[in-house]
């Protein structure tokens, strides 16, 4: 093999392998149950999910903090699972922060250094770089009691990379922070992965944060991945139910297959009969019971293409003023919702409560799943 083919092999090769991995704290009851999971080297890889739903429990048997109950993990091929937390060379961030309060700036984002046995000359450069890369350069002498929210997330995310971990694990570490302060850490986080070229485990029950910052997305429910995808591809084509009430809005409909053609392509009548098209990537056969999703963006209102597969009429339940958009609940036959949005120029004469309106949505845009 020619130094080129190595290094292809070894870019395609995972970085971290999660195989078979489980963990019980009674012996009965599994919080993650049959994980098997691999992270490419720079990727930034974020778990989502609910609480109890296993993400954080596995990130804490990634770093070392939980043992495993049964599984293995790798690390470039070698396993890490009997290591202790300090031999795995990773960052961690909490949302507490975990900043001692009688060290300075400087101290603080110097220990893992100080306790690696570094040198003095060694420890200042690469915290004043460190220091530099989350713009807190000038508050080195403060203690943490001195910083906002905002800084102090900072100082634990410099301790988290001042070592040069191989992989950067991160638990709720916006939870504590205001929506605005949220937002701009969020950037800067996914700058600091950009220039770095780190990788990145994320953990956060957060559904935007997780579209802004990740590569790819795990959708975590009752101990296992339901899902895991690029954010665009999550969103748009759900795995099943779960994922599609879960990330974003959605609207669900429960409904019965009365046909189905070979390309997949669906008729399903809802409960107060009107049929609806859509596509499914599983196979269903007529008779069956199934969900149907459409996102809210995909509706539109009154004055309809004539080319939307299905339209159904309805009565204006609710309308919600969010500044950007209208969202409209309307009530069909069967006693269903459904949640539309108003945009754009829409937004000038929109209709009032009461009034009957028409919706329609494209077949493509209508993916019909299992149920729950």
């Amino acid at each position: 093999m020619t130094d080129a083919q190595a290094l292809q092999a070894a870019s395609t090769e995972p970085f971290v392998e999660m195989r078979g991995v489980r963990k019980s704290y009674d012996g009965r009851t599994f919080v993650v149950d049959d994980l098997n999971l691999s992270i490419a080297r720079g990727e930034f890889l974020t778990l989502l999910g609910p609480s109890g739903s296993g993400k954080t429990t596995t990130l804490m048997m990634l770093a070392g903090f939980e043992r495993l109950t049964a599984g293995t993990i790798t690390i470039d091929g070698r396993p890490i699972e009997d290591q202790p937390p300090h031999r795995r060379n990773f960052g961690v961030v909490f949302q507490s922060y975990a900043l001692f309060p009688h060290m300075t700036v400087f101290d603080n984002v110097a220990f893992p250094l100080s306790v690696r046995g570094l040198g003095k000359p060694d420890v200042a450069t690469r915290v004043t770089r460190a220091l530099q890369m989350v713009e807190l350069a000038g508050l080195e002498s403060r203690r943490p009691g001195q910083l906002s929210g905002g800084q102090q997330q900072r100082v634990a995310l410099a301790r988290a990379l001042v070592f040069e971990p191989s992989l950067v694990l991160m638990d709720e570490p916006l939870g504590a922070l205001d929506k605005r302060l949220r937002e701009q850490m969020q950037i800067e986080i996914k700058h600091l992965h950009r220039d770095l070229g780190i990788t990145i485990v994320y953990v956060t029950h957060d559904q935007t944060e997780a579209m802004v910052l990740s590569d790819r997305v795990a959708i975590f429910h009752e101990g296992r991945i339901q899902q895991l995808g690029a954010p665009r591809e999550i969103h748009e084509n759900p795995a099943n139910g779960f994922v599609a009430r879960f990330v974003g809005e959605t609207n669900a409909l429960q409904g019965e297959v009365v046909s189905v053609d070979s390309n997949g392509a669906c008729e399903v009548r809802l409960a107060g009969g009107a049929v609806v098209r859509g596509v499914s990537s599983a196979p269903r056969s007529v008779g069956a019971r199934v969900l149907v999703a459409v996102r809210p963006e995909r509706i539109r209102v009154g004055n309809l293409d004539p080319s939307l597969e299905n339209r159904i009429r309805g009565r204006v339940a609710e309308t919600v003023y969010l500044g950007d958009r209208l969202v409209l609940r309307t009530a069909i036959d069967g006693g269903d919702l459904l949640l539309s949005n108003l945009e754009g120029e829409a937004l000038d004469a929109p209709p009032s409560v009461g009034d009957v309106v028409e919706l329609g949505w494209r077949r493509q845009n209508c993916l019909v799943l299992d149920l729950d």
